[in-house]
């Protein structure tokens, strides 16, 4: 679903292209707002080893937990169910059969896999009342509000001090995961006649897992409205890990640590940057690009069905080179992003960008893959 960030426009003035895609408007709800409204309605709970059981598993496959403190049986939400099972190590069909004909049975091997990964404790995570994740005991919550709080603040600290930068995403996913991209139509540089990039920067965090807050620098190709992280140096993203590694040395504070991305991915140099490698990929010619295609799905890289998918793209696009090949690799994360997999979108508009590098070649003398 689209949010909009106020007070930050989401169309640019700026002579070479808007933003396309589909654009926010005034009529989207606050993002900032809604978050506000659901940490409202959200509660965390830290447990003891031992402490979450399974409370009921009832008529209609209902799986509710208790914990002290809980007030009662706590629903577990449907988005979490797919966790629990894996934590049982029931396979799909077992976990349907044993919620509806064997709870007993099930109510037990969900205590005993609680207690197994609860050893240090739990971390509780509750939204509208309902159990939506458990996590390690030393998850550290760096919420959305925060987050995009503070990503509104430093593009409009920009936009104070004249640079354009415009809101491009601001989804967040039934998952609790939260995709915000800006771009900068005042940074601009072009690959091609018409074919402009801008520069931009993206934030992707989850409330209900353990991955961490991810800052990156991002470029826009306004042409087909495809985004590529453009990160090449350590110094210009950084992570916030959710769970604490022993001896890890604490870290900058957040709001600092994202001002320094911003000052570094929204640079002038930094889009000339990319056009320049873009008009390199241009320029190399593909002879066999879906053998390429194939080599990434070999890696590990991409999934077949995002393969059929960039394959699509990229004889839609019409461009057999390099360039035209990371371009259809980036377009297949808007089909991630529509499915509610932000974080799928965000690796692979990393891969668009190391494609244009030239970090995923064949290897010569490989063998074709079929």
């Amino acid at each position: 679903m689209g949010y909009r960030v106020d007070p930050l426009p989401a169309l640019s003035a700026a002579p070479t292209a808007r933003l396309a895609g589909a654009p926010l408007h005034a009529a989207a709800p606050d993002l900032v707002e809604a978050l506000a409204a659901r940490r409202a309605r959200s509660e965390d709970a830290r447990v003891g080893p031992g402490e979450l059981r399974a409370a009921e598993v009832g008529p209609g496959g209902r799986v509710a937990l208790r914990f002290p403190g809980s007030g009662g049986p706590r629903p577990v939400a449907p988005s979490l169910l797919e966790d629990v099972r894996r934590f049982v190590g029931l396979s799909r069909s077992d976990f349907v059969h044993e919620r509806h004909e064997s709870p007993a049975t099930l109510a037990r091997r969900i205590d005993e896999a609680l207690e197994e990964r609860g050893e240090r404790g739990l971390f509780v995570r509750l939204v509208e009342g309902r159990i939506r994740a458990i996590l390690p005991p030393d998850y550290r919550p760096l919420d959305h509000l925060e987050a995009a709080t503070a990503f509104r603040d430093e593009c409009a600290a920009l936009r104070a001090v004249g640079v354009d930068v415009r809101l491009e995403t601001a989804d967040l996913d039934e998952g609790g995961d939260l995709f915000l991209a800006a771009a900068a139509p005042s940074l601009a540089a072009e690959v091609g006649a018409g074919d402009w990039l801008y520069a931009g920067i993206v934030l992707a965090n989850s409330e209900c897992g353990a991955a961490p807050l991810e800052v990156r620098p991002r470029i826009y190709r306004v042409v087909c409205a495809n985004g590529a992280v453009a990160q090449e140096a350590e110094a210009e993203g950084f992570e916030v890990p959710k769970v604490a590694t022993p001896g890890q040395p604490t870290a900058t504070p957040f709001r600092a640590r994202l001002a320094r991305a911003f000052e570094r991915g929204l640079r002038p140099e930094r889009v000339e940057r990319e056009a320049a490698l873009g008009r390199a990929a241009r320029g190399a010619l593909l002879a066999s690009p879906f053998e390429h295609l194939q080599h990434l799905v070999a890696r590990g890289l991409l999934a077949e069905g995002e393969r059929d998918a960039a394959r699509l793209l990229f004889d839609e696009g019409r461009d057999a080179s390099l360039y035209g090949l990371a371009n259809a690799v980036t377009a297949a994360a808007h089909g991630r992003r529509r499915g509610s997999e932000l974080r799928r979108a965000l690796a692979l508009e990393r891969l668009g960008a190391e494609i244009v590098r030239g970090d995923h070649g064949p290897p010569v003398g490989a063998p074709v893959f079929a």
